[in-house]
């Protein structure tokens, strides 16, 4: 498994730049948890609490009910691995849990609760459960000191996915990493960027994921606003091509005998603008509409309401299609009747054309008479359609990305 914390060194702050830490391949065969609810399929290895598989029960791969249900998260598949640990100021990192059981139901309020093995004195549990977002997976990271001296720890989060592809042929989606923070707001590092080189960014309040076309996950960690670090790596070996995002917290001392709790949150889910928008600011800028996303995201939310009322998402498109017409019809009227006075005034300008063919100055001259005379802006009948044109592109971003 390709857990990459950023290594401690002297300067024991989250921004070093030290080399990350690779993991010493173990010859233990670590179990698996599996969890269900009404919405995910979940697998928890036991090696890290790690979640390597994650299926969307309610959601198909294509329109049919024989359909296979969407899988985001698959280590074996796709190389995509949703971690969160912790990490003493002396790199090491703490694995090796124990679960009562290997499989249960978790419903609202329901905790999965793995223990790691204290061989060193240092208790380790991590709790995983769910409140009201079927898709906000909650994990609370437990450290007890039972040893004599005091020890720093912090709590690394990454998303580790492979370079396979998902986008639509005919429209480019992004697939890649994203982070967002309070002062540079949603920004992407696409694959090449992570590729080309490390990304290293402090801050204090930030949310990390990975994207693609309908689906995303993201961790946001739940620090209490001191200081972290958003980091990449390339750990791509000879087999695949292998991209991580990550993000650590600062160090906390814990005292011989005290506990710490580390809180985060893994969502695992469908682009849901409404639903995600209330669990951290900016997670809704993952549905990205693009440069057009100040048109897009009203005519979502407009088209919401629509089915809400309708209970039809395609009556929905088309009473959405009838209100942009509504709205414009006063431009499309002034455009019609331009139009029509073209057209009433064509005989007459291939006439002046035939009369004026070798002198093209006073050509333009009695063409501008004509107008005027009838009243006629040429521009009229172009210009309000010019100015729908974005709207109706924003209306097929919107579908399409929504």
């Amino acid at each position: 498994m390709n857990e990459v914390p950023l290594t401690n060194d002297v300067d024991e702050s989250p921004t070093n730049t030290k080399d990350v830490q690779e993991p010493i391949p173990k010859s233990k065969i670590y179990e698996n948890v599996e969890v269900r609810t009404k919405n995910l399929k979940l697998k928890i290895d036991l090696e890290s609490g790690s979640v390597i598989f994650a299926e969307l029960l309610n959601y198909k791969n294509e329109f049919s009910p024989d359909s296979a249900n969407v899988v985001i998260i698959d280590r074996d598949s796709s190389n995509y691995i949703a971690s969160a640990n912790l990490q003493d100021s002396d790199g090491n990192v703490f694995n090796d849990y124990k679960t009562t059981k290997n499989s249960l139901v978790l419903d609202p309020g329901d905790t999965l609760a793995i223990t790691r093995n204290q061989p060193d004195g240092i208790a380790v549990k991590k709790s995983y459960y769910f409140k009201s977002n079927p898709y906000l997976i909650h994990l609370d990271q437990t450290l007890t000191n039972n040893t004599l001296e005091p020890i720093r720890i912090r709590q690394y989060n990454t998303i580790q996915r492979g370079d396979d592809y998902k986008s639509n042929a005919m429209l480019y989606t992004y697939t890649g990493a994203a982070y967002y923070d309070e002062e540079n707001k949603f920004n992407k590092i696409d694959f090449d960027e992570i590729k080309d080189q490390n990304f290293l960014y402090k801050t204090k309040s930030s949310w990390i994921s990975m994207l693609e076309h309908y689906f995303f996950t993201a961790w946001i960690p739940q620090n209490n606003n001191s200081s972290e670090s958003i980091y990449t790596r390339d750990v791509s070996d000879s087999i695949a091509n292998k991209y991580l995002i990550g993000v650590v917290s600062s160090y906390i001392t814990v005292k011989p005998g005290d506990s710490y709790t580390f809180s985060s949150k893994l969502y695992v889910g469908p682009k849901l603008s409404e639903e995600i928008s209330s669990i951290s600011p900016g997670l809704d800028l993952t549905v990205d509409y693009g440069v057009l996303t100040f048109i897009s995201a009203p005519l979502f939310w407009v088209l919401s309401k629509l089915y809400v009322l309708v209970g039809n998402w395609g009556w929905s498109i088309i009473m959405l299609t009838l209100l942009i017409k509504l709205l414009f019809y006063k431009l499309s009227e002034t455009s019609y009747k331009s139009m029509a006075k073209m057209k009433a005034v064509q005989p007459e300008m291939v006439r002046l054309k035939e009369l004026h063919k070798e002198d093209k100055v006073k050509l333009q001259q009695e063409m501008m008479a004509l107008y005027r005379k009838e009243k006629i802006n040429p521009a009229s009948g172009c210009l309000p359609i010019l100015i729908q044109i974005p709207f109706f592109f924003a209306i097929y971003k919107m579908l399409f990305i929504s």
